[in-house]
């Protein structure tokens, strides 16, 4: 009698899965994919805001925000999603050039147009002035804002926007009995670059401005006695 054959525990291959399965796991995934970029996609639209930009045809287009380097966001007519902030266009055709200064809200569409122009000779009325506002509603007259705007100008010319920020304005200590004027103080944006600024007057008709280096110190323009080291 021959002995048995040792037994083994043998399974049967596995059967592949019917069509019909693979169909439905390939929906699921499909599924799945889309409705995690949907969902990445509304809360990025949650986030931010639209900004539409109109110019002339082969307008090169560039934005940045405050204390950043620009961004080319497009040719002539663009329209971009940004996070909500202040921004600066700058547009340039054939050598002319062209800015405007927007404020981007978020869930809201902000358009703008930009217009390149000839260098043609600079004024006060070049720089985009923005947040002045402020100034008036803390005591100031248009007449000392407008004058504080053609100090802007004085210190830099080529300006292209300067830009209060209203959350800095605050009244600086006045002793009555020791202080002849008032003064303001703010920060204050030119160009992008930011300077510690200090309006002092004594009457509703004059106003002096003095601009500083925020992490220095040093004082780089003094309208009083026409000093200025410079715009850095």
């Amino acid at each position: 009698m021959e002995p048995a054959a040792p037994y083994t525990n043998q399974q049967a291959p596995p059967k592949p899965l019917p069509i019909q399965g693979l169909l439905v796991i390939t929906i699921v995934v499909l599924i799945a994919i889309i409705g995690f970029k949907s969902a990445w996609a509304l809360n990025i639209r949650n986030k931010t805001g639209i900004l539409e930009v109109s110019s002339p045809t082969d307008t090169s287009l560039s934005i940045s925000a405050q204390n950043s380097g620009a961004s080319s966001i497009g040719l002539g007519t663009t329209r971009v999603r940004l996070a909500p902030g202040t921004y600066l266009i700058l547009g340039v055709k054939n050598g002319e050039h062209g800015t405007a200064v927007v404020t981007v809200t978020k869930g809201q569409v902000t358009r703008a147009s930009v217009e390149p122009r000839g260098n043609g000779a600079a004024s006060v009325e070049s720089i985009s002035f923005k947040g002045a506002s402020g100034l008036i509603n803390i005591g100031l007259s248009a007449d000392q804002v407008e004058q504080i705007a053609q100090d802007v100008f004085q210190f830099n010319p080529k300006a292209a926007t300067a830009i209060i920020n209203q959350s800095s304005i605050t009244p600086a200590p006045h002793d009555p009995n020791t202080d002849i004027g008032f003064s303001v103080n703010f920060t204050i944006a030119i160009d992008g670059t930011n300077y510690a600024a200090v309006a002092s007057y004594t009457d509703i008709n004059n106003v002096t401005l003095q601009l500083s280096n925020p992490s220095t110190g040093s004082v780089l323009y003094d309208s009083s006695t026409g000093q200025q080291t410079g715009g850095d």
